[in-house]
């Protein structure tokens, strides 16, 4: 990217403010028809550590659109998932989808609060082309109305709102206005009016006595309960009160029925706790049944809605139901297990200003297991139980939260009677939980975790695919009235305050999956490939440096447990042998040229299984010679060595070592795991692209950046029109960015490679002497038929192929970077030739 296109709006000096002047520079060139130019800087944005925004990846789709990248409906459909109702991604939609898909988009729009006019006119135009004959935007707050109305038909309008006791008549005549959103030949009345009633069943528009259009009624919403907390914490711990436990109901059977039967167990083991269930006016008459019958044998009380009222107005009801007492809000696919009642009171009752308590879940947004903040897989009954059971044995203290989550979430009586009913303002729900715990904590009370419970958790089973748009639309809501929730949960997720506990309970968890270890330095560059070739399916365990000692982690495969467990390696050696003891006999693979620490082989006697080396690295501060490649042969001198099996290369200058190699242990054999040579042409570079030299790095390094600096000022001091794309990550990326001449992509996922190297007008791949990713960087050439230059760790013993380079890797940057300016520059003149 050519500092002077995109101009003083492209900020390098902050890394918020960049990533916000990407998207912003990205616009600006979409608008001026450089869409190439505007992918590059959108891409990049979305590539960074930093999240991107729906309108974000929605740039990036435009851009990617215009320019021939494939991916750009799979980012459409990641922002919409993100945020269904973004006015951007919805007004994008709008122009590039389906039929279908944009008939969605267009009623979106219309519910999206902050929709702009020009869009919600479109919206507006596609729905009445469509054949919809009247759109209403309305809002029932309490008993007051209002939003508006638009329709084509000609004659005298009038809203009649169905009520729950009666019906009230609403002339539009005189309330017709010329909106900023209305396209021609529509009409439109504002509608202001304080209702009879605060649940509306049907909204119906009439013109000239006629029904035009009929419409669901708007979902009621509520400011009643907001009001100062009555009382503050108390000094000591209050008298344990009953417990209720408030099941909200209304589809998906089968996950309602498991989370009954595990709640009429433990109600049967706690006598005097009430199982209240919330039937909000069910359709599936199996479902009726089925609660009719747990009726008739006493073991759950029934309350059925006339007319449904969403999550959140039926766990109203239910603390109505519940009283004073101690109440569990208790998702209909949430599944208790045994002794959780008990242990989830013992941890609101563990300190007098606790108000609410949520378990660890494996879908728990803050609590969740193993992975937290996601929504990892529901766990088979028996691997949940065993979860739980572990936890409850080690009875590790309640943790801090910065809020609670409603899926198990207990609220202390007083707590309640401090702040009141659960807020109203969020309709059928979503969040109305987080603003208790959030008026709960002003009232002095804490929110807790019970790392001693486990509850599993499927999680939107019976709102569905309406989740998105509630939370989009809620979420809104809470940061408005809590605007500084968003840092305090920010800051509780980079804390991982919940780490010791997962920790805890994985160091007990049992493994009876016999799946290969690859044992690597935590940024070793072979780890990604190896990981590929096990389609995800290995377990890793992994180390890295604290403070001068070794640190191990150890993780289970595609996000499975563990991956929080750490050993500290000086302390904790007999520990982790004992844990490594545990795992069943699989193959070993050691990946890379990195010398082990210190008490890692001893650890590693205990596992059992072939061991296979796994070459392609480098560590470049070796003295000259064979163990720049060939480290991990150390092992053959350890009491590893009977177990050795192959050494796998997975590249050029490995591969051929390995062969000279006289001292490679007796049995071992050698294996060629070198990438398949693409059997296509050189891809050609698209029009305003510059001629670009990819540098690869895959993990930042100082050595990756020198090098990059270097070869910049060669191009510059030549004032070649080339320039230096970095493919990956950088440890200054603005810094480089800031040359002129260079640009840095971010991390880039190898199905996208292709695409990316090709819109870039990438034309070689130059590995930094510096850098140990010489399989990564045969990989990517070889893939996509690309000239490498790389340093010879050979040391002469190969020669480069015609069209590749071999740098000196004891030389100094700049001569390296000379000879690959000439390099590339004889390249791109034998190509004009």
């Amino acid at each position: 990217m050519d500092a002077k296109t995109v101009g003083p709006s492209l900020r390098l000096d902050e890394r918020d403010a960049h990533a916000a002047s990407l998207t912003l520079a990205a616009t600006r060139l979409m608008r001026s028809g450089q869409a190439r130019s505007a992918f590059e800087l959108a891409d990049r944005r979305c590539r960074l550590d930093l999240p991107p925004s729906p309108a974000d990846r929605t740039i990036r789709a435009l851009a990617g659109r215009l320019c021939g990248w494939s991916f750009w409906q799979r980012d459409l459909e990641t922002a919409l998932r993100a945020d269904p109702l973004d006015p951007v991604v919805n007004a994008t939609l709008l122009r590039l989808g389906t039929p279908e898909e944009r008939r969605a988009a267009a009623v979106r729009l219309v519910d999206t609060p902050d929709a702009p006019p020009h869009a919600l006119e479109d919206a507006i135009s596609l729905l009445f082309e469509s054949g919809v004959p009247a759109i209403f935007r309305l809002d029932l707050v309490d008993d007051r109305l209002s939003g508006w109305v638009a329709w084509r038909a000609d004659g005298p309008a009038r809203l009649d709102v169905e009520g729950m006791t009666g019906l009230y008549t609403l002339d539009l005549a005189g309330r017709v206005e010329d909106l900023p959103f209305l396209p021609p030949g529509a009409k439109a009345a504002l509608v202001e009016a304080r209702l009879p009633f605060d649940v509306a069943r049907r909204v119906v528009l009439q013109i000239d006595g006629t029904v035009l259009a009929a419409a669901p009624p708007p979902s009621g919403r509520s400011r009643r309960s907001d009001r100062p907390a009555t009382s503050t914490a108390p000094a000591a711990v209050p008298v344990r009160a009953p417990l209720a436990i408030v099941v909200p109901v209304y589809g998906d059977r089968d996950a309602t029925a498991a989370c009954l039967a595990a709640a009429v167990a433990e109600v049967e083991r706690r006598p005097g706790t009430r199982l209240i269930v919330i039937d909000d006016a069910s359709p599936d008459s199996l479902l009726t049944r089925h609660l009719r019958s747990l009726v008739d044998a006493g073991a759950i009380e029934w309350k059925r809605n006339d007319l449904n009222l969403g999550f959140a107005g039926a766990v109203r009801r239910g603390l109505l139901e519940a009283g004073p007492a101690d109440v569990l809000l208790l998702n209909a696919d949430a599944v208790l297990p045994t002794g959780a009642l008990d242990r989830l009171a013992d941890a609101a009752y563990s300190a007098p200003d606790i108000g609410t308590v949520t378990p660890l879940s494996n879908n728990g947004e803050y609590t969740s297991f193993p992975l937290p903040g996601i929504a990892n897989p529901m766990p088979a009954p028996e691997a949940a139980a065993e979860i739980d059971a572990i936890a409850a044995r080690l009875a590790l203290p309640p943790v801090d939260l910065p809020t609670g989550t409603g899926f198990c979430l207990y609220l202390r009586h007083d707590a309640r009677a401090a702040v009141g009913d659960l807020p109203g303002i969020y309709g059928r729900g979503y969040f109305e939980d987080m603003e208790f715990c959030l008026r709960a904590r002003a009232a002095g009370f804490r929110s807790v975790a019970a790392v001693s419970v486990f509850v599993g958790h499927q999680g939107s089973r019976s709102f569905g695919e309406q989740k998105a748009s509630l939370v989009s639309r809620n979420l809104r809501i809470l940061r408005e009235r809590f605007p500084a929730t968003r840092k305090d949960c920010a800051a509780f997720s980079a804390a991982d305050a919940l780490r010791p506990a997962r920790m805890a309970i994985e160091a007990n968890l049992a493994s009876d999956e016999a799946l290969p270890l690859l044992v690597a330095r935590a940024t070793c560059p072979l780890l990604r490939t190896r990981l590929a070739h096990h389609g995800g399916m290995a377990r890793q365990l992994l180390w890295s440096d604290w403070e001068g000692e070794p640190i191990l982690r150890i993780l289970g495969p595609n996000g499975a447990a563990p991956q929080s467990l750490r050993f500290a390696l000086r302390d904790a050696e007999p520990s982790l042998a004992a844990y490594l003891a545990g795992l069943p006999a699989a193959p070993m693979e050691w990946l890379g040229s990195q010398a082990p620490p210190d008490g890692l082989v001893a650890a590693l006697g205990s596992t059992r299984g072939p061991i296979d080396l796994i070459f392609g690295d480098v560590r470049p501060s070796a003295a000259p010679g064979r163990s720049s490649l060939l480290g991990s042969i150390a092992l053959a001198s350890t009491p590893l060595a009977d177990r050795l099996r192959q050494a796998v290369a997975l590249e050029t200058q490995s591969l051929s070592v390995l062969e000279a190699e006289p001292s490679l242990p007796a049995g071992m054999v050698l294996v060629d795991a070198r990438p398949a040579r693409s059997t296509g042409s050189l891809p050609s570079r698209p029009s305003h692209a510059p001629p670009s030299i990819g540098l690869l790095c895959p993990h930042p390094s100082s050595g990756s950046d020198a090098f990059a600096r270097a070869l910049s000022a060669v191009l510059h001091a030549r004032a070649s029109p080339a320039r230096v794309v970095v493919l990956g990550q950088a440890l200054d990326a603005l810094g480089l960015m800031g040359r002129g001449n260079v640009f840095v992509t971010g991390p880039l996922p190898v199905e996208e490679e292709a695409e990316i190297l090709r819109l870039l007008g990438i034309e070689a791949i130059v590995l930094a002497p510096a850098s140990s990713c010489l399989a990564e960087a045969e990989r990517v050439a070889v893939s996509h038929a690309l000239p490498l230059a790389v340093a010879d760790w050979t040391f002469g013993q190969l020669s480069p192929a015609s069209s590749s380079l071999f740098l000196d890797p004891h030389a100094r940057d700049a001569a390296n970077a000379l000879a690959t300016a000439d390099w590339f520059a004889h390249r791109l003149e034998a190509a004009a030739a």
